[in-house]
């Protein structure tokens, strides 16, 4: 790098910016709504300085560099990599699904006794429906019962992806009342 670009390595925000513990305590469990607020206020001006510098340095670094390969990566996915700031039921980690998948990763090694590549991976959809279906307060039998009747009804005509647990209906839900 030239001399005269020694400025372009300032970083563009401080570490009071952009570390969020106290602020992310602030907006836990709050309405959806609420935290696109708070983020939009507080999480806005910093994303835009860090947008703004990775447009300046894109231009200082030739065009097949590592570095400007990672900036044009950034860039080319900042509306996903903002999406959190309008909509409030983002979270800004992934840590409560891996913690709900952590004892399923575990048990991995236990699926050693099934015997064959195909029962492991059955078994691990199968882990992975339940978990699922633990995620969206689906009860897991009733959803196997219903995505059971669904096959033997339909036969070949079965849409798969119409099976999913975030499909199921309300009947399979944990969260409402149960029809008698």
């Amino acid at each position: 790098m030239r001399q005269r670009d020694e400025h372009l390595l300032a970083p563009p925000f401080t570490f009071p910016d952009i570390i969020l513990d106290d602020r992310v305590t602030v907006i836990n469990g709050k309405a959806p709504l609420v935290r696109a607020s708070i983020r939009r206020k507080e999480s806005r001006p910093v994303l835009d300085r860090i947008h703004n510098r990775l447009m300046e340095l894109e231009q200082h670094y030739l065009g097949k560099s590592d570095m400007r390969k990672a900036i044009r990566y950034t860039l080319a996915r900042w509306i996903g990599l903002t999406r959190l700031l309008d909509d409030g039921r983002i979270e800004l980690d992934n840590n409560p699904i891996e913690r709900q998948f952590k004892h399923t990763i575990l048990l991995r090694n236990n699926a050693l006794f099934i015997g064959s590549e195909e029962g492991d991976e059955a078994w691990a959809i199968l882990a992975s429906l339940a978990q699922t279906c633990s995620l969206n307060n689906i009860d897991f039998y009733r959803y196997l019962m219903w995505v059971f009747d669904e096959i033997i009804g339909k036969g070949a005509a079965v849409d798969y992806e119409a099976l999913l647990p975030w499909n199921a209906p309300n009947s399979c839900r944990n969260d409402l009342p149960k029809r008698t």
